[in-house]
C-alpha cells in the first residue's frame, strides 16, 4: 500500500478521534478531497460520511462540500444524473450564503459535468460564470482551471486553435502563480 503524505496521516490522525461534529465533517470532506484521484473508493466513502453526518448536523457549510466531493466521485463513476444532483445542491447552499469561491467550484463543477455529457455550449456558460467569481475572488489557480476547461471544450468541439490558446492562457497563469499541478494534463 503506498504511503499516505504527512497531512493525509494527520487528517486521518484526527478522524480516528474526532466525534461526531462539523470539525469531523470537515476532515471527511479534506479526506474526501485529498483522495478523489488515487482512491475514489475511500474519496467516496469518506464523502457519503460527511453528507450524511452534514445533514444530520444540520452544517448547510460542510454538506455543499460534501455535495461537490460526491458528486466529482459519481462523475467519475458514470454516475452523471446523481452527480449533477449534487453539484447543483451544493452550488444552492453557497449561492444562499454568498460564499463566492464555493460558488465558484460549484459552478466549474457543473461545467465538468456538462463536458462529460456533451453539452459543450452549457459547459462554456458554467466556465464564464466561473471565471468571473473566480477573478472576484482573485482565484488565479481557479482561473488557470477554467481556462483549460474552456481548452477542453474547443479541443472536443474539434476548434483546435481555440483550445491552444486557451490551453496557452491556462499554462502562462499557471506559470505566473507558479502552479505546476496546473501545468499537467487533467
Amino acid at each position: 500500500m503506498a504511503q499516505l503524505s504527512p497531512p493525509e496521516d494527520e487528517v486521518l490522525r484526527k478522524l480516528g478521534t474526532t466525534p461526531a461534529s462539523q470539525e469531523r465533517v470537515d476532515l471527511l470532506n479534506t479526506a474526501s478531497q485529498e483522495r478523489l484521484s488515487k482512491q475514489p473508493k475511500i474519496a467516496e466513502r469518506f464523502a457519503r460520511e460527511a453528507f450524511e453526518m452534514a445533514d444530520s448536523l444540520d452544517y448547510t457549510l460542510g454538506k455543499g462540500a460534501a455535495c461537490s466531493n460526491l458528486g466529482r466521485v459519481l462523475l467519475r463513476k458514470g454516475s452523471n444524473d446523481e452527480a449533477k444532483k449534487l453539484f447543483d445542491e451544493g452550488l444552492e447552499i453557497y449561492t444562499e450564503v454568498n460564499d463566492r469561491e464555493n460558488m465558484a467550484k460549484l459552478t466549474i463543477d457543473l461545467a465538468t459535468y456538462c463536458i462529460h455529457t456533451g453539452q459543450y455550449d452549457t459547459a462554456l456558460v458554467h466556465c464564464e460564470r466561473g471565471a468571473d467569481l473566480y477573478g472576484e475572488t482573485n482565484n488565479k489557480k481557479g482561473l488557470a482551471g477554467v481556462y483549460n476547461r474552456k481548452g477542453i471544450i474547443y479541443d472536443y468541439q474539434g476548434n483546435f486553435l481555440k483550445a491552444i490558446d486557451w490551453y496557452q492562457k491556462s499554462m502562462k497563469l499557471n506559470e505566473e502563480i507558479d502552479n505546476p499541478q496546473g501545468l499537467t494534463v487533467n
